[in-house]
C-alpha cells in the first residue's frame, strides 16, 4: 500500500493505473477493517483502545471511510499519509524513533523561542 501511495500522482496517472490504484486501495482498506475487527473481537474494545498505535488504525479507517463519501476532498486525501504510520506500528525500531521524536517536539519550541529572542536582539541593534 505504501508503494502505491508513493506512485500516486493526481492528474498524471493513466486510467488503467487509476483502476489498479483504486482496487488496491479498496483491498487494503478491507484488510484494515478485518484486522481491526478481529483484534477487537479477540481483545475487546477497551483493550484495543489502550494501545495508542491502534488509534492510528482507527484514524486511518475513519479517514478512508470519509474519502469514500467525499472522494474529491483534498483534506481527506491528506489523511492517506496516516496509512504510512501503520508501517511504524509494525517495526519496533521505527516506533522507538517516532516516539523519541514526538517527545522532543516541546524542546524544539524552546529552541525556537531562544532563536526568536536572539534574532530580535540583532534586529534591534
Amino acid at each position: 500500500n505504501v508503494f502505491f501511495l508513493a506512485l500516486w500522482r493526481p492528474g498524471q496517472m493513466s486510467e488503467e493505473f487509476e483502476v489498479v490504484y483504486d482496487a488496491q486501495n479498496d483491498l487494503f482498506f478491507g484488510l484494515m477493517v478485518v484486522e481491526a475487527g478481529l483484534i477487537i473481537a479477540g481483545r475487546g474494545w477497551l483493550n484495543y483502545l489502550e494501545d495508542k498505535w491502534n488509534w492510528v488504525d482507527i484514524i486511518s479507517i475513519a479517514a478512508t471511510s470519509v474519502s469514500y463519501i467525499l472522494p474529491e476532498s483534498a483534506f481527506v486525501r491528506s489523511f492517506r499519509l496516516v496509512k504510512i504510520l501503520r508501517v511504524i506500528k509494525n517495526v519496533k525500531a521505527l516506533q522507538a524513533m517516532f516516539e523519541t521524536l514526538a517527545r522532543s517536539v516541546p524542546q524544539f519550541a524552546n529552541i525556537l523561542l531562544l532563536l526568536l529572542l536572539v534574532l530580535t536582539m540583532f534586529a534591534v541593534l
